[in-house]
């Protein structure tokens, strides 16, 4: 697949932000191309355990650029992956699933305006990392919940290893639901990312790590209404992103969200609605560049309150009709 777009601003800052500093008149032209090859096959051994495994490849050259006063930017990408899961069926109420995925990619940056791609790299124009990750999943029907039980541990090349747990509960009866989770999850940066960061001094040696509680609860009020509320808590710890101070990205600390989205759905014959509230607010943040000094429940340019209606009009099993509509409640900007 291949890409190509012109760009009079290229990527937002119409030439201003890079030398010679000067608006474009020309437009730039951005390709992107994407190459990718994969082949899996399913399995069973017995009636109680099947297999699924697979290898894939895939080759990019992402945000490529050709542009006016020099403003060129030649790069690819690739990696090459691994995958085998297991499905062993206990009996109808429980199950357990595993398995383990391998990967390793490649960068290479062979020109660029933005930085010295001879060196991108730790001093080099290319790099590559390897990530290896197993995981397990257990399910079980207890009567009175439906239980999950999950785990994953990943090892990677760049930023080391993590281990992330994930609980759940779930029931249903009559006309109610709830479920209670929790679940960890962590990014690890790509390679621009941490390359950035290393070049500006801010090496970045660890992963993104979320860390989440989740209590919902629902009603089928009748065959046409239903209300459903969901109560969160989320904590983002070591936080990467971009720093404007530096220009670069790093690791900027740690933040911690909760709050409360709820939901009321209506359906007929021809016509559904659904409407729902959100709201949110800080309970730690030490991201200073995107707190608000006079609102301490407050980050910039996301708002705490939201309200959303959709209504959809059916004429027929082919053709309808859908009007959306938001409210978005007063947020900070930095101007």
């Amino acid at each position: 697949q291949l890409i190509l777009q012109q760009d009079r601003m290229l990527f937002g800052d119409a030439g201003l932000f890079f030398s010679p500093n000067l608006r474009y008149t020309e437009p730039n032209t951005l390709s992107f191309e994407h190459l990718a090859v994969s082949l899996d096959k399913k399995w069973h051994t017995n009636q109680n355990l099947s297999w699924e495994a697979g290898i894939s490849h895939v080759s990019q050259r992402p945000w490529n650029s050709r542009g006016q006063y020099g403003h060129d930017l030649v790069r690819e990408l690739s990696r090459s992956r691994a995958d085998i899961s297991a499905l062993y069926q206990f009996s109808e109420l429980s199950s357990l699933l595993f398995g383990a995925t391998a990967y390793r990619e490649q960068a290479r940056v062979s020109e660029s305006y933005l930085f010295d791609a001879d060196s991108r790299f730790d001093g080099q124009p290319d790099t590559d990392n390897t990530n290896l990750a197993l995981f397990a999943q257990y399910q079980r029907d207890l009567g009175w919940a439906a239980l999950t039980l999950a785990g994953r541990y990943e090892d990677d090349g760049a930023v080391g290893s993590k281990f992330v747990p994930r609980l759940a509960l779930t029931r249903h009866w009559k006309k109610w639901h709830t479920k209670l989770v929790y679940n960890e999850a962590f990014k690890s940066p790509q390679f621009d990312t941490l390359a950035s960061a290393a070049n500006a001094g801010n090496e970045i040696s660890g992963t993104e790590t979320t860390s989440a509680w989740e209590l919902e609860a629902g009603y089928q009020l009748d065959q046409n209404l239903a209300f459903t509320a969901n109560l969160f808590w989320m904590k983002v710890e070591d936080y990467i992103g971009f720093n404007p101070q530096t220009a670069s990205n790093t690791t900027l600390g740690d933040i911690a969200t909760y709050g409360l989205e709820t939901q009321a759905q209506w359906q007929s014959e021809h016509l559904a609605m659904t409407i729902s509230h959100s709201y949110f607010t800080l309970g730690q943040n030490s991201i200073g560049d995107i707190g608000v000094a006079i609102d301490e429940d407050a980050v910039l340019g996301i708002p705490n309150q939201m309200f959303k209606l959709n209504l959809s009009y059916f004429t027929d099993l082919r053709s309808s009709f859908n009007l959306s509509a938001q409210q978005i409640f007063g947020r900070y900007a930095c101007v």
